[in-house]
């Protein structure tokens, strides 16, 4: 999978993860940057196993600094087909 995002972040610091999980939530894949303020584009590229599941869903959370909440970026919903 290749995901491409775009951010702005105006801490100091923070990440940007790619979050895939199966229709049951759970765990498929997960990645996350290190990223500093101001804003950039990032790109993700993970491969895995798809899970016996009628859909898998893509998130990309935001995190500033200290900051507990997050953000999301995007979210998609990919229905799976055998």
């Amino acid at each position: 999978m290749r995901v491409t995002v775009a951010y702005w972040l105006a801490a100091d610091s923070g990440s940007v993860s790619l979050v895939v999980q199966g229709a049951d939530t759970s765990s498929v894949a997960q990645d996350e940057r290190v990223i500093k303020r101001g804003g950039g584009e990032l790109v993700f590229e993970k491969e895995f196993v798809v899970p016996d599941t009628k859909t898998l869903r893509v998130f990309v959370p935001l995190s500033g600094g200290d900051q507990t909440a997050t953000s999301t970026l995007d979210t998609r919903a990919y229905s799976v087909s055998k």
